[in-house]
């Protein structure tokens, strides 16, 4: 997908995301985990992160693999792992495989 198709779609997850607020609807992990992924950069990704922690909904693993590929470095990568620890969320096939995209050999 292009740069500017991505774009568009991270802008209609964001516009359906206020919409469902406006309509009294409680975002969900599914919303927040699309928003997520749907994000453009890691800092956005970043961004629904928190809104998702400021809506009480709690992350799983899904949200924290996505956050992890959208890391931008190595460190960043590392830190999503030890917020998915923290949060208490295990670590699946998935985890194992971005973070071994990223050079870790153990975690």
């Amino acid at each position: 997908m292009s740069q500017n198709r991505a774009a568009v779609h991270a802008e209609r997850a964001a516009y359906w995301y206020e919409e469902m607020r406006k309509a009294g609807v409680a975002p969900d992990d599914v919303t927040f985990n699309t928003l997520i992924s749907k994000a453009g950069s890691e800092e956005r990704a970043a961004y629904w992160y928190e809104e998702m922690r400021k809506a009480g909904v709690a992350p799983n693993d899904v949200t924290f693999n996505t956050l992890i590929s959208k890391a931008g470095s190595e460190e960043r990568a590392a830190y999503w792992y030890e917020e998915m620890r923290k949060a208490g969320v295990a670590p699946d096939d998935v985890t194992g495989k971005f973070l071994t995209k990223r050079g870790f050999s153990s975690f």
